[in-house]
């Protein structure tokens, strides 16, 4: 089966059916054992959102490098709230340099390659088995995928005209050595699109950082509330379909009463997406 009508069968179930009947474990082996003819262990491929965080690096690039799928690999596990992310803030005509930092399975990359026609997109991240994914997995004109440190990158001066960092920069040991990076690749008069959740306090002081980076906030919007109603909504039911209720778990999906939920509720972390503009060279 072409691969461009079962990544539209992937659609119409994640977007149409009610998660109480598309998380369901019995609702969907017919499917998944249809998807995944001849993977050995179905079971994992299934419960794999609950097991990739136990995994090494080895067993994660085991896993990708067995999978064997009738979709050649689902391209992107952006939601819904990912999408609309970039395509309101990014005004990227033809033409364009960009450049996504974290893009982990390629989700951003493959995004703007559907709407946009840019002379080129990289896609960078830390994780080799990451990137060995997404290039086996988006394959489009002027499109491509490099393994490299935020800290660090490996790119020229003034190379790219949007830079684009979706939920990734928390895990930075020095994120004030990426926002220089930043500055130091964008074109003077690029933009940097960026999003993460993070102590209150600190996103005071990482927009400080950003500023004194020469990177000029355009737009900063406080959507924590948005995502504290998508908890609501959504984090209950995924805990039960992984099929566990480990603390951990809990606090990872920000199920209600947990303590990074709590923390977004009483104002002590904050979700944020903001704009930048380099101002200077």
């Amino acid at each position: 089966m072409k691969r461009g009508f079962t990544n539209v069968m992937r659609y119409c179930m994640d977007e149409l059916l009610p998660l109480t009947i598309r998380d369901n474990y019995y609702f969907m082996y017919p499917f998944y054992r249809y998807w995944f003819n001849g993977s050995e262990n179905l079971n994992s491929i299934m419960r794999f959102k609950e097991i990739v965080h136990s995994m090494s690096d080895e067993e994660f690039t085991t896993f990708y490098e067995t999978l064997k799928c009738r979709a050649n690999i689902r391209p992107t596990d952006c939601s819904e709230a990912s999408l609309r992310w970039v395509l309101e803030r990014l005004d990227l005509r033809r033409n364009k340099t960009l450049l996504d930092v974290g893009c982990g399975r390629g989700g951003i990359p493959y995004v703007l390659t559907q709407f946009f026609q840019p002379a080129s997109i990289v896609g960078l991240d830390l994780s080799p088995a990451a990137i060995a994914f997404c290039r086996r997995a988006h394959s489009a004109p002027h499109l491509r995928f490099e393994v490299g440190d935020a800290e660090h990158l490996p790119f020229a001066a003034a190379s790219f005209d949007i830079v684009t960092n979706l939920e990734s920069s928390h895990c930075y040991p020095d994120v004030h050595a990426f926002y220089r990076e930043v500055h130091r690749v964008l074109v003077l008069g690029g933009h940097f699109l960026y999003a993460d959740c993070l102590p209150a306090n600190r996103f005071r002081e990482v927009t400080h950082a950003l500023e004194d980076s020469g990177l000029r906030v355009e737009q900063d919007r406080d959507i924590t509330s948005n995502v504290l109603l998508s908890c609501d909504a959504i984090a209950r039911q995924r805990i039960q379909a992984y099929g566990g209720n480990s603390l951990e778990l809990a606090t990872f999906l920000g199920v209600p009463g947990s303590q990074y939920y709590e923390d977004m509720r009483a104002g002590r972390w904050t979700y944020r997406i903001l704009r930048l503009t380099k101002q200077d060279a």
